[in-house]
């Protein structure tokens, strides 16, 4: 389901399309709920807590993205006035 959700924010990218911003935010947004989920079951598996900081490390990757990403998407004069069509 991401591959598809990835691919059509590329071409919107590509096409210019007014809603590539909204389309990426989105897609920022269930990577990071997509993160919280398999940190949780992996809470319920894993046992050792070295690979949990390492797990723990790794889903915060979509978050740090996000809270520079969506920002910048949602203020910038620059993206608004690259996405018109």
């Amino acid at each position: 389901g991401f591959y598809i959700w990835i691919w059509a924010a590329i071409i919107q990218f590509f096409k210019k399309w007014r809603t590539f911003s909204q389309m990426l935010i989105r897609l920022m947004v269930a990577r990071i709920v997509w993160g919280v989920i398999l940190f949780g079951l992996a809470l319920l598996v894993v046992e050792d807590s070295d690979n949990l900081k390492l797990i723990f490390i790794s889903s915060m990757v979509p978050v740090i993205s996000a809270a520079i990403w969506i920002p910048y998407l949602k203020r910038s004069r620059r993206v608004e006035a690259t996405f018109t069509n």
